[in-house]
């Protein structure tokens, strides 16, 4: 490939995400040739950023000749066709969570971009983070069994949506709340570190703190394929101050020692030796989406598989479908 600049088109811009991913955007290897969205204001403003030709639908702004790669957003109802719009076109991408708001939406364009053999990333940001690489450095290249995972991730209230994604509280368009907002990440997190797929999801949800249209508190319970159990609580519950935005909270049993987050970042006890040490690592996520943007575009270019991609997302959308179910059921549910 060329080492000319990558010709880049911007999809659906008004995404409450894109301001995490601008910066790294601007990239001398990098030219912006298309930026989109319904909104005008935003289009612009972003279009200006970069110098960029502006459209108000992706569908023409994806009529431009020579675009190399797409990073592409959107509401989630409107993401397979998007998505499926650039597989046909083979334009590879990277295109934010969930990618559809059900796991049928994803099985469907991850078979038509395995057809295609397109470079297709999505940003499951917690397998760039310092928490994967502290765990994984901990099993020191050993067997690990976990014995128990449980992470809290209480986002603000839901009202911050407002400005620039309203529609994620419209349960029709974005699937729902923080399950298939939030709890994907960390449903994504624990795969990677048990190797294992769930086989009995709980969901338990509410919106009380809110009484929006979709779930501004979830519990979803996993027993994986091994037998472990898992507790993921995320919401839009936290009242944010000026110096706290969310509630990020970890304990992590292992056949080893005991993980918890403390002040100070993630504290790790021995069970061998009782003693304990901290790794001051950074757990705001938000830094990660830049991480993101430069991981997918050398991997694209170097011809190197994505840090994750939609069969990932499949899985994962596979249970937060069961936890929806499950909530609306008020059972457990067991998966093939």
């Amino acid at each position: 490939m060329s080492k000319t600049a990558m010709r880049i088109a911007l999809l659906e811009v008004s995404h409450w995400h894109f301001p995490l991913y601008q910066q790294a955007l601007h990239r001398q290897d990098v030219e912006i040739v298309a930026v989109s969205d319904r909104d005008a204001a935003c289009r612009e403003r972003i279009a200006a950023d970069f110098g960029a030709p502006a459209f108000a639908d992706w569908r023409d702004a994806l009529r431009r000749e020579g675009i190399d790669f797409a990073f592409a957003f959107g509401r989630h109802r409107e993401m397979p066709a998007i998505a499926e719009a650039l597989i046909g076109l083979g334009i590879p991408f990277a295109m934010e969570k969930p990618c559809g708001t059900k796991a049928e939406d994803v099985a469907r364009l991850r078979a038509l971009a395995e057809t295609r053999g397109l470079y297709v990333a999505v940003p499951l940001i917690l397998r760039l983070s310092p928490l994967l690489t502290t765990l994984r450095q901990a099993e020191d290249g050993e067997a690990t069994r976990y014995t128990h995972l449980a992470f809290r991730f209480i986002a603000g209230p839901p009202e911050r949506y407002l400005q620039n994604s309203p529609w994620m509280l419209d349960p029709a368009v974005s699937g729902g709340g923080s399950t298939i907002n939030l709890a994907v990440h960390f449903i994504d997190l624990v795969r990677q570190l048990t190797g294992n797929d769930a086989r009995a999801v709980f969901g338990l949800m509410n919106n009380f703190s809110y009484g929006t249209d979709v779930e501004d508190y979830s519990q979803v319970s996993m027993r994986m394929a091994d037998g472990t159990p898992v507790l993921i609580e995320t919401g839009y519950a936290f009242p944010m101050t000026e110096t706290e935005k969310r509630e990020f909270s970890i304990t992590i049993g292992t056949s080893r020692g005991y993980f918890r987050t403390t002040d100070a970042g993630l504290t790790e006890y021995s069970r061998a030796t009782g003693e304990s040490v901290t790794h001051p690592i950074e757990l705001d996520t938000d830094g990660l989406y830049a991480d993101f943007v430069g991981r997918a575009l050398d991997d694209w270019r170097a011809g190197a598989a994505p840090i994750a991609g939609l069969a990932d997302v499949e899985a994962v959308m596979r249970v937060v479908d069961a936890a929806y179910a499950s909530n609306a059921e008020g059972r457990s549910l067991d998966l093939a």
